[in-house]
């Protein structure tokens, strides 16, 4: 993937701002698939993106280590990679460019397991004033709800959250809202709770977030639940295999050409057009993770020699 962008003896362009945000992205769901070996690659290239890397690139860096060891059960080293200075006038490393909506949800996590209010208040803040810069979208006022409901908490807060985040397609953020919720009602209301951890699961299953799904097993082992989800393998060939979305873009098309011809034939793809997105997002993206690990190493490698380049000139 990023092969293809970067000669193997020019660097010049590896580090930057988005090449930056794509390598958090990876790194995410490096995370949420249980990746390790991928994790510890891009961990690799975050360190010298941070101590190397523009102010930009830095906060993406600094981004990325903090989740890294959050996953590994370290808040006080997320709250460090946090406050590591990444630009001269010591703003603050969210927002970052480009955004992820959800990533103010991953601040108040830290914010809370740190007992940082500085921190918590910024994620609610952002949230705050996003959700009122965008009425009516309803991913970023979802976001903004399980803030609150994470920061007070707030069963209501969070009900909204997952009401709201059922109207999008994030479902990666609607398992999260719904775990959130499951666990505050662990101490109200069992079954309510055992209910929400339920389906849970079932979609951090269903996107294949591997590492998400052992988590929440384990959260239900705890309330005396056991339960061991199953997906069938998807189709990859013809229209069992498209998504949704993908239905929605070429069967009316397909129908209106044949109306055009004045026919009614049945609704066919042609043999390139038979390869769909799999449906499980995360599992689609994690083959491309995995194809692109070893660029990820070449692409450290490049960012240390363009570094000791720029370093080189301007000593």
């Amino acid at each position: 993937m990023l092969e293809g962008r970067f000669a193997l003896e020019d660097g010049t362009h590896a580090a930057a701002v988005l090449d930056a945000a794509g390598i958090v992205a990876l790194g995410r769901l490096a995370i949420h698939t249980g990746d390790a070996r991928q994790a510890r690659r891009l961990g690799d290239i975050a360190q010298v993106m941070l101590e190397r890397g523009t102010p930009a690139v830095r906060r993406h860096a600094g981004w990325l280590l903090a989740l890294f060891a959050m996953a590994e059960g370290d808040a006080e080293a997320a709250r460090g990679w946090l406050r590591a200075p990444t630009e001269p006038d010591g703003r603050a490393i969210l927002p970052r460019f480009p955004l992820d909506i959800a990533d103010e949800v991953l601040l108040a996590r830290i914010g809370l397991a740190t007992q940082d209010d500085e921190l918590a208040q910024l994620a609610l803040l952002n949230s705050r004033r996003r959700s009122e810069l965008n009425p009516g979208v309803a991913s970023i006022a979802a976001t903004a709800a399980h803030v609150r409901g994470l920061l007070e908490p707030s069963h209501a807060d969070l009900r909204e959250a997952v009401d709201l985040f059922e109207r999008t397609p994030r479902r990666l953020e609607l398992a999260a809202a719904l775990e959130d919720l499951g666990v505050e009602l662990i101490a109200t209301d069992r079954e309510a709770a055992i209910d929400a951890l339920g389906r849970t699961l079932a979609l951090y299953t269903e996107l294949g977030a591997t590492w998400d799904a052992r988590r929440v097993r384990s959260r239900l082992r705890e309330l005396g639940v056991r339960r061991r989800l199953v997906t069938a393998e998807p189709e990859t060939n013809g229209w069992a295999a498209l998504t949704t979305s993908e239905l929605d873009r070429r069967a009316p098309r397909r129908r209106r050409a044949d109306e055009s011809r004045g026919r009614r034939a049945p609704l066919r793809l042609a043999a390139h057009r038979q390869q769909p997105s799999p449906p499980r997002v995360l599992e689609a993206r994690h083959h491309l993770a995995r194809g692109a690990g070893a660029s990820c190493a070449r692409l450290r490698d490049r960012l240390i020699v363009r570094c000791r380049r720029r370093d080189a000139v301007t000593a």
